[in-house]
């Protein structure tokens, strides 16, 4: 679930960039209410795209875009969290719904190269039943030419079970 998405540091300069995302984590935090419960997990990412076609609109709609296709949006994020055997386990993105959809960013003028942090925030426990204490996430960003960015993962997080 995403409550805020704020963009900063974006200005119109060359930056010689490569045409694929580029992203790196800046921050993750577990963040608890006024009486100790999980609460939201804020989350920052810094980024680049040398060619400035990163985000989406809301009319971008057509395919591969539209609903029930895989680059509905552009924020791809995985939950993992860790079994009884201490190994690291992937949860189904199906029925968690974390993938987010960041808006358009590409900048106005001669110069598209785009760079800049990216905030957004997760629910901590993504469905009622999920009991897990310890996990972790994964990121990965897709610009309009379906170009991915590398692939970042989180510290692991304690939670609340």
């Amino acid at each position: 679930m995403i409550a805020a998405l704020f963009f900063s540091q974006c200005k119109p300069e060359e930056f010689n960039d490569p045409i694929e995302p580029v992203i790196s984590l800046e921050n993750i935090a577990l963040l608890k209410d006024s009486l100790g419960n999980d609460s939201i997990i804020n989350v920052t990412l810094k980024f680049s795209d040398g060619d400035g076609d990163f985000g989406l609109n809301s009319d971008d709609t057509m395919s591969p875009f539209r609903f029930g296709e895989p680059f509905l949006n552009n924020m791809w994020i995985t939950l993992e969290y860790m079994d009884a055997s201490n190994a690291w386990i992937e949860a189904s993105n199906d029925s968690l719904g974390l993938d987010q959809r960041v808006l358009r960013l590409t900048p106005e003028g001669k110069y598209k190269s785009i760079r800049g942090s990216i905030s957004f925030v997760i629910n901590p426990k993504p469905t009622p039943t999920f009991s897990h204490k310890l996990v972790r996430y994964s990121f990965v960003m897709v610009d309009r030419t379906l170009h991915e960015s590398n692939k970042v993962v989180s510290k692991e997080i304690v939670l609340n079970p």
